[in-house]
């Protein structure tokens, strides 16, 4: 014989409290059960609206106006899309995660986002990226072109790796066109090139090209001095380019 159930969640209003973390929104959600043949599946569907999520340490990953309409069908569970307005701006995707085996994968996609670490980086970006997720580590791949900002190397910000345990292995290309401010006590310079960012978050390598302008200045020996043409190369660990 055979059997099936259905239950249906109406919208509603949730607040879930972990340790540290705030998650809020509305959801709603449908899902049937059925047993045949001596087992039981299980399929569902929903989605959410106005979701917020606050995670420790992270702010850049705080999101808030986030919709999403999911579905799960056997061990599979299916965002068929996502959109969330992070501290930098709308990132819009879609992914899965595969439930037995404990991965994920997501893609995200954003026309502009906003990268504010003043008054080291602004920065307006636009770009694609895969993140994949696995109980032993990840991987980030993607690319993105910087629509504009502004660089200090005076005071480029310092991140406490130690607060990020997990392990993230990374592939991503950023270009940069003209039009780019970079500027520190002895220069000021209007690069355009790619930077190609390879390793892993603790230990990310570098590599890249920036071409340096007609105009830009840079001061050695108390003098300041005009640029005709220049050329940047990063070549390995990105503390020690």
């Amino acid at each position: 014989g055979s059997l099936e159930c259905t239950l249906l969640i109406p919208a509603r209003i949730v607040e879930l409290y972990f340790p540290t973390i705030f998650l809020e929104g509305e959801i709603s959600a449908q899902a049937v059960l059925t047993f045949r043949g001596g087992q039981w599946s299980i399929s569902a569907k929903g989605s959410g609206q106005a979701l917020s999520f606050s995670p420790p340490h992270f702010p850049l990953f705080s999101f808030r106006d986030a919709a999403v309409d999911w579905e799960i069908e056997g061990d599979i569970l299916r965002l068929k899309r996502f959109s969330a307005v992070l501290s930098g701006g709308l990132v819009e995707g879609d992914g899965e995660v595969r439930l037995r085996q404990k991965e994920a994968r997501v893609n995200l996609r954003t026309t502009a986002f906003w990268l504010d670490f003043s008054p080291a980086l602004e920065a307006k970006i636009a770009g694609n990226a895969t993140l994949t997720l696995t109980p032993e580590g990840g991987f980030l791949w993607g690319s993105a072109s910087v629509v504009k900002g502004t660089i200090s190397l005076e005071s480029l910000p310092v991140v406490a790796l130690e607060e990020f345990p997990y392990p993230l292995s990374l592939s991503f290309r950023l270009d940069i066109p003209a039009g780019v401010v970079a500027e520190g006590e002895a220069f000021r310079f209007h690069p355009s090139g790619f930077l190609y960012f390879t390793g892993s978050y603790h230990s990310p390598r570098l590599y890249g090209t920036m071409q340096m302008q007609a105009g830009d200045e840079i001061a050695l020996l108390g003098k300041t001095f005009r640029v005709e043409e220049g050329l940047l190369e990063w070549f390995g660990p990105l503390l020690h380019p």
